[in-house]
C-alpha cells in the first residue's frame, strides 16, 4: 500500500466535499470548493450567490498559536460586507 497523497484530483475532492455536506445536512448545490486563498475567494462567492449572511465555525487556539497562525474569521470580517455569525463548537 502506497503513501497517502495529500493532493487529490478534482473528482475525489468534489466527492469528499459532497460526502461532508451530506453529513452536515447541506445540499450539494450549496457546497463550494476553492483552492484559491479564502480571503480572495469568499468575497467573490458571496457576490455570486447574493448571500446576505455568512456562517463560520471558529476554533479556539492558545494566544501564541493565534499570533502565529491568525484567525481566519477575524481576517475575513474586514473583507466581507455581509452579516457574520461565528459558531464556536463545544
Amino acid at each position: 500500500m502506497g503513501v497517502y497523497s495529500l493532493i487529490m484530483n478534482e473528482e475525489d475532492r468534489n466527492a469528499k466535499l459532497v460526502e461532508f455536506g451530506k453529513k452536515a445536512g447541506v445540499e450539494v448545490e450549496n457546497c463550494h470548493w476553492t483552492d484559491t486563498p479564502i480571503e480572495n475567494a469568499l468575497p467573490k462567492l458571496l457576490d455570486k450567490l447574493d448571500a446576505s449572511v455568512v456562517v463560520m465555525g471558529a476554533i479556539s487556539r492558545s494566544g501564541l498559536d493565534r499570533v502565529l497562525i491568525g484567525s481566519t474569521a477575524e481576517r475575513l470580517l474586514d473583507l466581507i460586507d455581509r452579516d457574520v455569525l461565528i459558531v464556536k463548537p463545544d
